[in-house]
């Protein structure tokens, strides 16, 4: 199994914090 693979399955906890980031900053620009 390719690693890569496996680390777009489980984020790392920096990346889920970037992508809260990003989903917060897009919700706050729609309203």
């Amino acid at each position: 199994m390719n690693r890569s693979y496996k680390y777009r399955l489980y984020p790392s906890e920096k990346d889920k914090q970037e992508l809260e980031k990003h989903l917060k900053y897009a919700a706050g620009r729609n309203e």
